[in-house]
């Protein structure tokens, strides 16, 4: 995959305005490894920056007992709480992932996210639970406005609206007005045409490819060692190193066929999005159909880039994208938002300013994330993976319980 190229460069573009959509994709299948665009998670992403920062370590110092497995969002989080609970921890720690921050696959979740935090996540009581620490610690780092351009993280209002037959959980929605800021349910003589229930709030956007690098840079910068490495199986750790104590599991889409996970809970859910100029909108906005989703998320510090989506397409794990969807996108997105045709110092609609099409699965899991510890042998698997479209969501609120429960491993094994 091509490096990443700026928001302000325009990208050789599959469709433009003014450019009539293929109706089939006769081409080579664009995966993430031949295409320039981010794509996933709750949505996705087009960074801005190249990233080629971090040096991986080739070595793992023979006292290191604990291995992350994985350094998308979820497992990057897990390792950077376990050193912020016991700042001596960090050099226990060795993460091991296949793919790092700046690389480009389609079985590498995190980059291509929108991602803001919406209704998308689940409504049983460790999603809200989830979603609830996670936004405090989003909004605590958005405040900061050092953290905040470091970390690519930014307030921004946000509007959902639902249709009739896709209410939202409305234990949810009461959950949410305690401690969401500004969150206020829309007067039914406001709504859109066709919808009969929505919210305004305080929302936050993420840019991935500002995101993940800082929580890596971090981790690194504590003495964390890192290695690029394909395991053959999730326990292969204990005999790799045999210091081990604990691995954790954050795998990620790969939960589904990694030898000693292989989870049959685990399965791919795929996204298309089209990513466009627009640097007037700055609104996260969402419509939720018995039969789609449709939302426009802005990307921080992205010289106005947005992200327009969407699928959510349960099993599906191809890479391509298809004209027919992008055509429904366009569609969907700028009904919803009209302003996304026209820039503000231009007088007359002439489309919407197309930069890109993308593709990319989001690790899914029925039942929703698996965050619980597992004993194999003289050691332990903590497993966090199975966050579907909410790895920045809810990421925090998982990788605080799954680090409580690598602490409590550690802290029985001191007593021995």
């Amino acid at each position: 995959m091509a490096a990443f190229v700026p928001s302000t460069e325009r990208l050789p573009a599959i469709t433009r305005p003014g450019t009539r959509l293929r109706k089939t994709t006769k081409r080579q299948p664009q995966s993430f490894t031949t295409r320039t665009c981010p794509a996933l998670a709750v949505l996705i992403t087009l960074p801005h920056q190249q990233i080629n920062l971090f040096r991986m370590s080739s070595t793992t110092p023979a006292d290191r007992d604990i291995v992350v497995v994985g350094a998308g969002v979820i497992g990057l989080t897990t390792a950077l709480i376990l050193t912020q609970r016991d700042p001596s921890i960090a050099s226990r720690i060795h993460l091991i992932a296949q793919h790092f921050p700046g690389d480009h696959s389609i079985h590498y979740t995190s980059p291509w996210a929108g991602a803001n935090f919406s209704s998308v996540a689940g409504a049983d009581e460790n999603a809200i639970r989830w979603d609830r620490m996670t936004y405090q610690k989003l909004c605590e780092m958005a405040a900061d406005e050092k953290i905040s351009k470091e970390a690519g993280i930014r307030f921004i209002p946000g509007r959902e609206v639902w249709d009739e037959d896709v209410l939202p959980d409305m234990a949810k929605m009461e959950s949410w007005s305690k401690y969401v800021l500004d969150y206020k349910v829309v007067p039914k003589n406001e709504l859109p045409e066709g919808t009969a229930f929505g919210i305004t709030f305080r929302s936050l956007v993420v840019n991935p490819a500002i995101y993940l690098p800082y929580l890596l840079s971090r981790l690194t910068s504590l003495g964390v060692t890192t290695s690029r490495t394909t395991l053959p199986s999730i326990t292969a750790p204990f005999t790799i190193y045999p210091a081990t104590k604990v691995v954790i599991n954050c795998t990620g889409v790969s939960a589904q066929t990694l030898k000693g996970v292989e989870d049959k809970k685990s399965y791919p859910t795929r996204g298309q999005v089209v990513m466009a100029r627009a640097p007037h909108v700055w609104e996260t906005v969402s419509r939720h159909r018995k039969q789609s989703i449709t939302y426009i998320i802005p990307r921080p510090y992205s010289n106005g880039t947005v992200t327009l989506g969407g699928y959510m397409q349960k099993g599906v794990a191809t890479p391509d994208t298809f004209a027919s969807e992008t055509a429904s996108i366009l569609q969907r997105t700028t009904d919803l938002l009209p302003a996304l045709k026209t820039l503000p110092d231009e007088s007359k609609n002439r489309g919407v300013d197309v930069l890109r099409e993308c593709a990319g699965l989001r690790p899914s899991r029925e039942g929703g994330a698996r965050v619980e510890k597992e004993r194999i042998g003289e050691g332990w698997l903590v497993h966090n993976y199975g966050a579907g479209g909410t790895g920045y969501q809810a990421g925090w609120g998982m990788s605080v319980e799954a680090a409580d429960l690598v602490l409590g491993i550690l802290g029985e094994k001191s007593k021995l």
